[in-house]
């Protein structure tokens, strides 16, 4: 056996261990990707405590629970509630309001407020900055999606996966008076109105770090 042969037969040997060694590593990050768990229910809230004034009960403000997810471009949130309706809304035939508070690192007063306006002008976001937005009564959630760039350059909310922690989740839902506004859709607060802030009486304790496996799927 010439000194050669020998060589690439070591080469070969170390070769092959290196891509079982890849392969195990890949299966063990694969299996620890699995075992995270996903994020989920962020805020949760007690039933059956969204009144007006007048005790009068609105389910379609009747916060249950909300989450919020990031992908590198987009942040999405969800209010769901124990009844959604579309179209008038009996207990609040001038517009509602969903939306979600949450402490963001640079963001202006730390806070970022995203939500969904809906009333006799229309479903949108309730920031005006062009997010999606959805009402599914089949699973009685209101969704938002913003752009990260977006948020960024609208409220210096800068979000990084990895590395951004998002705390003090406070869920809000609302009777409101939707009306036109030189820039699209603007709401006003209606005296009275049934609302629901969840967590009651305070903040969520949880904390969201951007880019984690989430119960709710970005772009929903």
């Amino acid at each position: 056996m010439t000194p050669q042969t020998t060589g690439n037969r070591f080469r070969i040997a170390a070769l092959a261990v290196l891509i079982a060694a890849g392969l195990v590593g890949t299966a063990h990050a694969s299996e620890a990707k699995k075992r995270i768990k996903p994020a989920c229910h962020l805020v949760t809230d007690a039933t059956d405590d969204a009144k007006n004034a007048a005790s009068a009960k609105d389910p379609s403000l009747d916060i249950v629970s909300a989450d919020v997810a990031t992908s590198k471009t987009q942040l999405t949130a969800v209010i769901r509630v124990a009844k959604l309706t579309t179209g008038v809304d009996p207990q609040a035939p001038l517009g509602r309001v969903w939306q979600i508070s949450m402490a963001v690192p640079g963001a202006n007063a730390g806070q970022l407020v995203v939500g969904v306006s809906d009333g006799p002008f229309g479903v949108r976001d309730n920031d005006g900055i062009g997010g999606k937005v959805r009402l599914d009564p089949a699973t009685n959630s209101v969704y938002v999606t913003e752009s990260l760039s977006v948020l960024a350059s609208s409220f210096h909310a800068h979000i990084i996966n990895g590395k951004t922690r998002i705390s003090q989740f406070i869920a809000t839902a609302t009777a409101m008076i939707q009306e036109p506004a030189v820039a699209g859709l603007t709401t006003l607060n209606l005296p009275g109105g049934a609302t629901d802030n969840a967590p009651t009486g305070g903040v969520s304790p949880s904390i969201y770090v951007a880019g984690t496996p989430s119960c709710l799927k970005v772009g929903s």
